[in-house]
């Protein structure tokens, strides 16, 4: 990747960060070039979409009916409508704000919306990178290109009110060894370590941990028990920086899939075989991984060439985080509980997670 800014307009969640950015979570009431964006992407993903369902009021009497047809927005109508819209500035909130909206609305386990599709339509492009440059320029995106951080964090979302009580590890080496030796690594639409191999992630100053943003596929939790991770200087880490350092990964420790991955195809286009990293094997050679936040808005949900005929994909690996395969992993501190306000229960990506 030649510069940040080429990396976020590569993949999807690229792109969906440029436009959550431009018009999505901010203080205060949105702009009017805001709303009207926002009107138009609702009219195109609708004359786009297979499965929304229009009803309409239709009288008996002549003439009487709410049936008129919906407007049909063009793509250029669209891309003027994005290049209208100021961004907001970017720094750490609302960079975090637009990351978290852009992560929760990938589903590589199936097609993309329409959203993401509309975006990646080339007249969309210049219109784009002009935010991604503002992205790539700015202080708050920094870490974004960063390998791991030396200070990690512990992120257990829990459903129940009491989270002081500290749960001890499960064994990698357990885990990895269940994964291989029943197969567990087809079948399923997500590429990780299994569960419940655990993950930490950088903080960011006055907004938490990555981790109670970034969640793919979210449940709106509301609450979480935070806890620094103790991190061996010597730990062995394996950067996921770009294409290549995943495929590498592939290429020296093949899990080939038995199963064709339907979900993969769908999201990705790619017709071949899969192929992911065995992390039984990864786990004799490094302790942790971690995908940066470039790499991961650059090849999220994208098919990843491996070798003739084999691609991989990074699917429901959040970005900057990291995927811990040994059990020297441990906690320099209790956990302290953080909580997001919400509304009858759910939360929202604009709400700031603080310490309980």
């Amino acid at each position: 990747m030649s510069s940040l800014a080429d990396a976020i307009l590569a993949g999807p969640r690229g792109r969906r960060l440029c436009l959550e950015l431009a018009a999505g979570q901010q203080d205060g009431d949105p702009l009017p070039t805001q709303e009207s964006l926002w009107s138009l992407l609702f009219y195109a993903e609708a004359a786009r979409s297979k499965t929304v369902v229009r009803f309409a009021r239709v009288s008996t009497d002549a003439g009487e009916s709410d049936d008129d047809e919906w407007p049909d927005p063009s793509t250029e109508e669209v891309a003027a409508a994005l290049d209208a819209v100021d961004p907001i500035a970017v720094d750490g909130l609302s960079l975090i704000r637009a990351l978290a909206a852009s992560v929760d609305s990938a589903r590589p386990w199936q097609d993309p919306d329409e959203t993401d599709l509309l975006l990646a339509e080339a007249p969309m492009a210049a219109h784009l990178r002009r935010i991604a440059e503002r992205i790539a320029g700015s202080d708050a995106a920094r870490w974004l290109t960063e390998p791991i951080a030396d200070e990690q964090w512990l992120v257990d979302f829990e459903v129940r009110d009491d989270l002081r009580t500290e749960r001890p590890f499960p064994s990698a080496h357990d885990a990895l060894r269940t994964w291989r030796n029943e197969g567990l690594g087809s079948g399923y639409w997500w590429c990780t370590p299994p569960w419940p191999i655990p993950t930490t992630t950088r903080a960011l100053p006055g907004l938490g941990p990555i981790g109670l943003w970034a969640v793919v596929d979210s449940f709106g939790w509301r609450g979480a028990s935070v806890a620094p991770a103790s991190i061996s200087p010597t730990a062995r880490v394996h950067e996921v920086m770009d294409a290549e350092s995943w495929a590498e990964l592939c290429r020296r420790y093949p899990y080939d899939l038995a199963d064709t991955e339907e979900d993969w195809r769908l999201s990705t286009g790619w017709e071949g075989r899969w192929v992911i990293p065995d992390w039984s094997l990864v786990a004799h050679d490094f302790d942790a991984v971690h995908v940066t936040g470039a790499a991961y808005l650059a090849l999220a949900e994208t098919a990843i060439p491996v070798s003739p005929g084999r691609a991989s994909v990074i699917a429901n690996w959040p970005p900057d985080h990291t995927y811990w395969l040994t059990d020297e992993l441990g906690r320099t501190a209790e956990s302290t509980r953080w909580l997001r306000p919400g509304d009858d229960g759910a939360a929202q990506a604009d709400e700031l997670w603080s310490p309980a």
